[in-house]
């Protein structure tokens, strides 16, 4: 049976609800976190959160290199002299899933990736950038 419960997850709003949240919750989470941190923490947090929601029951088995940790690949387009950075989807791998990627940003199918890259690109672009 394939996993498809993803598919709706096509928001942070939507994707923080699949978790049991809401925005201000995970504000009032981190509201005792220095001003100069908590922007970065939640995001983190965030991005998190929304990985999870899509993959949700699987985790990656680390010990098992057999079983296949998908990851979107952004392209990074940036236009001086603009500070921000563009992502593009290049590709989604599995093969590549090293610790520079992050054992929680994998996930358990291409698909998964992509439905990421097309819909969080934006939440990435600032995530990366550290526009927060």
């Amino acid at each position: 049976m394939e996993n498809t419960h993803y598919k709706s997850i096509k928001t942070i709003d939507a994707a923080l609800a699949a978790k049991g949240y809401d925005l201000a919750q995970v504000e009032e989470m981190f509201a005792a976190v220095p001003d100069e941190l908590r922007k970065g923490i939640i995001k983190t947090f965030t991005r998190e959160l929304i990985i999870s929601a899509i993959n949700g029951t699987w985790k990656a088995d680390y010990s098992n290199r057999k079983q296949k940790k998908w990851f979107p690949w952004y392209v990074v387009q940036n236009e001086e002299p603009s500070p921000a950075v563009g992502l593009s989807l290049d590709v989604c791998r599995y093969d590549r899933a090293r610790a520079s990627v992050g054992p929680r940003h994998t996930f358990e199918t291409e698909e998964q990736a992509r439905h990421y890259a097309t819909y969080f690109r934006e939440f990435d672009e600032q995530y990366y950038s550290q526009n927060n």
